[in-house]
């Protein structure tokens, strides 16, 4: 598993806007982080869960951080990633500044951070293992307050996966935070895993949701210098359903090819954000749904089991063209013989339709510890 070290949110540079209620309930829930608790932000990818994460990196903890990628990787390979930056299998741990005069945090750091190579993954060690990473958790937080922070979880390995369960369940009394970001669209290795986790009482699971319109037409009117009109609002609420990274490629293309004094609706016709919205989702397919992408766009109708000849069998073709629908890569044609078309993904496509919001409010924000905290849409 490749992993990087820190979290950068993408938007770091523009102020944070329509998450009042997930700050407030992720603020409320961590205060004094002395109780081992847990977040888990789950969402679409670009719905800016790694922006709230970081907006919780308090000042005065110790932070450690790591964002696992979508590669394959060895066992604990997330953990060893969060307590490298500390430098503690360098050498003899003994001597490491942060373990010097403690034996026994010298002896946890050698046990939970093996040299590479070291078969800390084999059901033989695996217990030392374990209570080693433990330990160390425990002995690191003694001196202030630990801040773990794990982003794209749905890519972390099994062995790291779970350990996080591990110290989650035996965190209670420890001054230390376990921040997590899990894309709700990506199907997961462990279900079971996560799910467990998430059961667990001391974790606050938040559901972060696309913008609604008053926080899209605030990052329109920051990014542009300019007050949007109600027309343009609503036309790149259209295009990116709200979420937030997607706002800022619609912003980006507005600023290189429309005048700011003239912003409009209007100004998003004629393909403007489209193509930028389209290789997002594109990006983000898997190979199986990438070939059907293909296949539609030349075949240009929704026949399944035509398209199927690009791979995936009559029943996964299916539920691919269900994916690419929900995604807004599939649009109406006038053709009395096809009833969809798929925008190539080598040309600018057709414009996304739009994802479904619902019109009414959904339910108001849980705040029970282990539940969804789903939000509801600013007035």
């Amino acid at each position: 598993m490749a992993l990087t070290p820190g979290l950068k949110a993408e938007d770091e540079e523009t102020t944070l806007v329509g998450r009042d209620l997930e700050l407030a309930l992720i603020s409320e829930h961590l205060r004094g982080t002395g109780d081992g608790r847990a977040v888990l932000l789950r969402g679409a990818a670009g719905i800016g869960k790694t922006r709230l994460m970081s907006a919780e990196l308090g000042a005065g903890a110790r932070v450690l951080t790591v964002k696992c990628q979508e590669s394959g990787g060895a066992a604990y390979e997330a953990v060893r990633g969060l307590f490298a930056p500390l430098g503690l299998t360098d050498g003899d741990p003994a001597s490491h500044p942060l373990l010097a005069g403690s034996a026994t945090l010298a002896h946890s750091a050698t046990l939970a951070l093996p040299a590479d190579g070291a078969p800390d993954g084999q059901p033989a060690d695996m217990y030392g293992v374990m209570h080693g990473r433990y330990w160390l958790t425990a002995s690191l937080a003694a001196e202030r307050p630990l801040i773990l922070a794990v982003d794209d979880l749905q890519w972390c390995d099994e062995a790291s996966l779970r350990w996080f369960g591990f110290l989650l369940r035996r965190a209670e009394g420890l001054p230390v935070a376990l921040l997590l970001t899990l894309r709700s669209e990506v199907e997961h290795a462990r279900p079971d895993m996560l799910d467990e986790m998430a059961d667990v009482a001391s974790c606050l699971t938040v559901d972060v949701e696309p913008l609604t319109d008053d926080p899209v037409h605030d990052m329109l009117a920051e990014a542009l210098a300019s007050t949007p009109g109600p027309s343009l609002v609503e036309r790149c609420m259209e295009l990116t359903g709200g979420t937030p990274f997607l706002v800022r490629f619609v912003v980006h293309e507005l600023r290189e090819s429309a005048p700011v004094a003239g912003l409009s609706a209007a100004a998003l016709g004629d393909g403007l954000g489209h193509g930028a919205v389209a290789r997002f989702h594109l990006d983000r397919l898997t190979p199986e749904r990438l070939a059907m992408a293909k296949a539609l766009a030349v075949l240009e109708s929704d026949d399944i089991e035509a398209a199927a000849l690009a791979g995936p069998a009559a029943g996964p073709a299916a539920g691919a063209v269900d994916a690419l629908r929900a995604a807004g890569l599939l649009r109406p044609t006038p053709s009395p013989t096809a009833t969809t078309s798929c925008a190539r993904p080598s040309s600018t496509p057709h414009p996304p339709r739009n994802v479904s919001r619902c019109a009414s409010a959904p339910p108001a924000c849980s705040t029970t510890p282990g539940a969804p905290a789903t939000r509801s849409p600013s007035s």
